[in-house]
């Protein structure tokens, strides 16, 4: 969800805060489209200042974090 007066995007559980150190739980998760789906958000809300995951706190990081733990879960997949 996107309050663009707010410049606030809520991500849900799609978006990691800045401190987790786990994707969670993925047994239902796309992880081969989830790296574009990361791409097409921030193309959709280039405005967005507050940025929310699903848990955690408001932190900067949240999309790059995400993208970062599932960089690490490939890397692990596949060594």
């Amino acid at each position: 969800m996107y309050l663009r007066e707010a410049k606030t995007l809520y991500g849900g559980c799609f978006l990691k805060s800045a401190a987790s150190t786990t994707l969670g739980n993925i047994d239902d998760a796309d992880l081969a489209a989830w790296p574009a789906s990361l791409d097409a958000l921030e193309q959709r809300f280039p405005g967005a200042e507050v940025v929310i995951p699903g848990h955690g706190g408001l932190a900067a990081g949240a999309i790059s974090r995400t993208r970062a733990l599932l960089v690490e879960r490939a890397a692990q997949q596949h060594p």
